[in-house]
């Protein structure tokens, strides 16, 4: 009981506010290393002591306050002890120890330098063997291990090179497999979303590399796992973008058309891959910056047209414009397919616009002129001359009755507006279009002739007289 009134006391005499008071936590983590004074407090009393050292490190800002190079060290070695993770140690199912590792995933959140103390600790390996070896009795501190693996994998190091050496569809199967009752402190979504995060770390951090950390053997045992991700998604659709669906589709991005090929899968899970797609995309298609960035979906739509043929027939059937599409100029109207051909020029989401145009050229056989033809100059323009992709300049004369820099109907124009526009209104214009056109001259990837120079060429300039551009007297 003196012990416990000890460190009970200390708890209570921090005083509070913004500054901290660094020889007090020093004074608590010493005396909670401490065996033969741990281990006589109550459960009760160590909750309250590890509780108490997470609300100080909640944010990057307190984090840097509490833990310096000094107290850093003795910190991470008391989570690891009474987390029960430090190496050749025991499992600990208890409440104090489950918010022990809670500290430590805290701190290694807000602070690189814990990250790195971590790795260097080599609890990771214990942490594997654990769950190599299914002695993980408690999904709660499943995912706390799930999360500090996560927060390892963001760079690369060794952690990333020893988890390459696991069985990871088995670790990929247990993580799916694992249950949690009502009482537990987390669920099974936030469990899946940090393994589903660890994955695509490993595969991100490892290949991006110049050069490339891990050879072409260990990615092709790694693309094993596609198969059991994507039946992952049956489960958990990324509806609203939401995890853990839209991180499996973060997963299945990075891998190259290759790894899908060697799998052979069948043509009804390309089928459920691309109605999952276009489904996703349509529904966020109107609220791209409110429901994040649907880039990575759209880049996957790529992915499939370049693997699958049948994906590639049934995007193509849903985002080429049919005449339905081209009531009004594409890009404005209010069906599926002018809307995402909008994102083009109008979201200001750069890496949006890219992955939009990437896909839009895939559909258009990466060709230049048939993208420029089935989704309008205008549209198309700024990504083929930001790629230097060749292409020419559609002429004037309306090809199937289409606006070819419009993508529209001629039909359908309500109105010429440059019928409605005044004299002076038409020379503005004609100014903007000329300089635009002069631009465009000094890029080699494309082969255009400013219309004014041609139409002097052949003779078809005129001189306005001048009653045209005065008012009538």
């Amino acid at each position: 009981m003196t012990e416990e009134l000890e460190i009970i006391e200390l708890i209570q005499s921090y005083k509070g506010g913004d500054e901290p008071d660094k020889v007090l936590l020093t004074d608590i983590v010493k005396i909670c290393l401490e065996d033969n004074k741990f281990d006589k407090y109550s459960s009760s009393v160590k909750l309250e002591i590890f509780t108490f050292i997470k609300n100080f490190i909640k944010t990057s800002e307190q984090a840097k306050k509490w833990i310096d190079e000094d107290n850093q060290a003795s910190i991470l070695n008391l989570f690891l002890l009474r987390g029960g993770i430090s190496r050749n140690s025991s499992f600990l199912d208890s409440d104090w120890s489950l918010e022990s590792l809670k500290c430590l995933a805290n701190s290694m959140l807000q602070t690189e330098k814990f990250r790195l103390l971590f790795e260097e600790s080599e609890a990771y390996l214990e942490i594997l063997n654990r769950l190599e070896d299914n002695r993980v009795p408690n999904p709660d501190f499943r995912f706390l291990y799930y999360r500090l693996l996560y927060l390892s994998t963001l760079n690369y190091n060794k952690v990333v090179e020893v988890l390459f050496t696991k069985d990871l569809k088995k670790l990929t199967l247990d993580a799916i497999s694992t249950k949690f009752a009502n009482n537990n402190t987390f669920n099974k979504e936030l469990l899946l979303t940090d393994w589903l995060k660890i994955l695509f770390n490993l595969h991100y951090t490892s290949t991006k590399e110049v050069p490339a950390k891990v050879d072409d053997a260990k990615l092709e045992e790694f693309s094993k796992i596609i198969p059991d991700i994507i039946d992952l998604l049956k489960d958990y659709p990324p509806i609203g973008m939401s995890s853990p669906g839209i991180n499996i589709i973060h997963i299945l991005m990075n891998f190259k058309p290759e790894a899908y090929n060697n799998l052979n899968l069948s043509n009804q899970v390309y089928q459920f891959l691309t109605n999952l797609t276009l489904k996703l995309i349509e529904s966020n298609v109107d609220n791209v910056d409110e429901h994040g960035n649907l880039s990575p979906v759209v880049m996957f739509t790529t992915l499939l047209v370049k693997t699958s043929e049948i994906s590639k027939e049934l995007i193509k059937a849903s985002i080429i414009p049919e005449s339905s599409d081209r009531k009004k100029p594409l890009g404005f109207g209010e069906t599926f397919s002018s809307k995402f051909i909008g994102l083009l020029i109008q979201t200001t989401n750069n890496n949006l616009k890219e992955s939009v145009g990437e896909l839009l050229f895939y559909l258009s056989d990466e060709n230049g002129d048939k993208m420029v033809s089935n989704f309008g100059y205008g549209n198309c323009a700024g990504y083929l001359v930001n790629n230097s992709i060749p292409f020419n300049i559609p002429d004037d004369e309306a090809k199937n009755h289409i606006n070819p820099i419009t993508g529209q109907l001629y039909e359908n124009e309500a109105l010429r507006e440059l019928q409605n526009m005044t004299m002076e209104e038409k020379e503005r214009e004609a100014e903007k279009l000329f300089v635009l056109f002069e631009r465009m001259k000094k890029n080699p990837a494309i082969n255009i002739v400013n219309p004014v120079e041609l139409a002097q060429r052949e003779g078809k300039l005129e001189n306005l007289p001048d009653s045209d551009h005065s008012d009538s007297d």
